[in-house]
């Protein structure tokens, strides 16, 4: 069966240039060739099939039978040429169909609603694809390459073998600080209120063995009396509630920026605490090159962590 598998885009297009024309001199003329050069790549294609693709004698060029199919093959093959040069050509430039990425809860709360609004002004028509989970399904979806980065706090598992394929970029550092709403009796100047006359939350699902000796602040009563995943709603309670929240700065980034919670200057800190600074990390595949939308908006979010860990 005849192929054009062994046909170079070069040949193609004197096939087509040449059953367009029917004519060596003008199809010579318009792929800037010699009549003798395009008549020698004719008889080469000619005798790599196998058949006769052009009649030809002293007056008149035609296509045979089997000539008119290969050319329409030979077309195919160039316009799907022209249509991958295309595609590279907007992927160069950085314009995609789509990008999938991953974020952790609280970065996707802090960094995603500013970053996506810049891309939508950007990248009109580019379809995003954000998944937000914890760190273990994200770095399970980054190793499958389901998506090409994540962004989370660093996260380290004993004896993981599949974190050593992870490539790691620190982006920003945020305290864990307790803090309260803008108001707060412990806001107050010669205030004689003292810490453990008031409740504490943590947001972890580790909150059950942390102990406020354990995070630093003895002067907290013993256990935190709220143990709350939902970063939302634990912000809503402190801006609400006298409760002291003793979480990273970044968990309330937006909060904070707007002055409805307040740091609580750690006056009364007594040792140093057990866990250190909430640090943001981008996650990607040792070796695996994003693509140019995944490389923009992964430099967008670091930017942005930069910038609020500067703000707040």
């Amino acid at each position: 069966m005849m192929s054009l598998v062994n046909i170079d885009l070069r040949t193609a297009r004197h096939i087509t240039g040449l059953a367009r024309h029917l004519n060596f001199t003008r199809a010579a003329r318009e792929l800037e060739l010699t009549q003798s050069a395009l008549s020698r790549s004719i008889q080469q294609a000619e005798a790599l099939l196998g058949v006769k693709l052009f009649d030809r004698d002293r007056t008149k060029v035609e296509l045979t039978a089997i000539g008119r199919i290969v050319a329409d093959g030979a077309n195919e093959l160039l316009e799907q040429s022209r249509s991958f040069a295309d595609l590279l050509g907007r992927l160069k430039a950085g314009s995609q169909t789509s990008v999938r990425f991953g974020m952790a809860r609280t970065a996707a709360a802090a960094l995603l609603p500013q970053a996506l609004q810049a891309e939508l002004e950007l990248a009109p028509g580019l379809q995003h694809h954000i998944v937000v989970r914890g760190f273990d399904y994200l770095r399970d979806l980054l190793l499958s390459r389901e998506i090409e980065f994540f962004v989370s706090a660093e996260h380290r598992t004993e004896g993981s073998n599949a974190n050593d394929a992870l490539q790691v970029h620190p982006i920003a550092n945020f305290p864990i600080t307790p803090l309260v709403r803008s108001g707060h009796p412990l806001l107050a100047a010669n205030t004689d209120k003292k810490p453990d006359e008031f409740p504490w939350m943590i947001a972890s699902t580790e909150a059950p063995a942390t102990t406020a000796q354990e995070m630093g602040y003895p002067q907290l009563r013993l256990k935190p009396e709220i143990l709350l995943e939902d970063l939302g709603c634990a912000a809503r309670l402190t801006e609400t509630t006298d409760l002291i929240w003793v979480t990273s700065t970044f968990s309330a980034a937006h909060e904070l920026q707007a002055g409805r919670l307040r740091q609580l200057t750690p006056t009364w800190q007594q040792c140093t605490p057990a866990r250190p600074p909430y640090k943001l990390m981008i996650f990607q595949l040792h070796g695996c090159t994003l693509s140019p939308a995944a490389l923009r908006l992964s430099r967008r979010l670091a930017v942005l962590a930069s910038r609020l860990q500067e703000t707040i």
